[in-house]
């Protein structure tokens, strides 16, 4: 769960679908933050 609470702080859920997708998208769309 660190790396969820890391990702929210860092990056906001992005609009994929939630905010797992979002963890996932992180790595994939690091410009889309």
């Amino acid at each position: 769960m660190t790396v969820e609470h890391h990702t929210a702080v860092s990056r906001p859920p992005l609009p994929r679908g939630g905010p797992r997708s979002g963890v996932r998208a992180v790595p994939a769309y690091p410009e889309r933050g």
